[in-house]
């Protein structure tokens, strides 16, 4: 994940289409970036951190990283391995599944669920603060409305949970 402390949703999705970055992005100013680099108390930038699932920093300032073998360096000092992670489900399979559209949107999204059973719908923040969520049942296909438009601008994921799937797929509001 990269974090600005000052940049606007502009800003870092320009920066990550100009450098093919693929992870998620959270803006200083829309994003609440500013409020993560001051809660951890980072300093400098560009920098990377390696936060424990407790929350606790294991590594600050992980800089410079000149290969991903530097990445497994500071891995294998905290007891983490690599694996192998399989999905056995493509990306072709995955959209067959669920789609969203349009993206970006300025308030209402259409999810194009393609799945028969109880369905589980969740939209969460960059923080990872749950928006809104509910449980729906898709005989087949179903197109579902989710509005956002009370919400702010910025970068948002939604969660399809189902049986046999938990899909994520990160959406962007724009005003």
């Amino acid at each position: 994940m990269s974090i600005s402390d000052r940049d606007d949703n502009n800003a870092c999705l320009n920066y990550d289409s100009n450098y093919n970055i693929e992870f998620p992005t959270i803006s200083g100013v829309e994003g609440h970036g500013n409020v993560i680099t001051n809660n951890y108390n980072i300093g400098g930038f560009p920098t990377y951190i390696l936060i424990a699932p407790d929350h606790s920093i294991l590594e600050k300032d992980m800089y410079p990283i000149n290969d991903v073998n530097t990445f497994i360096t500071y891995l294998n000092n905290h007891g983490i391995s690599q694996s192998a992670c399989e999905t056995g489900v493509t990306k072709q399979e995955i959209d067959n599944i669920l789609s969203v559209y349009p993206n970006p949107s300025t308030g209402i999204f259409n999810l194009n669920i393609n799945y028969s059973g109880k369905t589980n719908i969740k939209v969460s923040n960059i923080l990872g603060v749950t928006i809104m969520e509910k449980q729906i049942y898709v005989n087949d296909n179903l197109l579902e409305n989710i509005d956002l438009s009370n919400n702010k601008d910025g970068i948002y994921f939604i969660t399809i949970s189902t049986n046999n799937y938990s899909i994520v797929k990160k959406i962007e509001l724009k005003k």
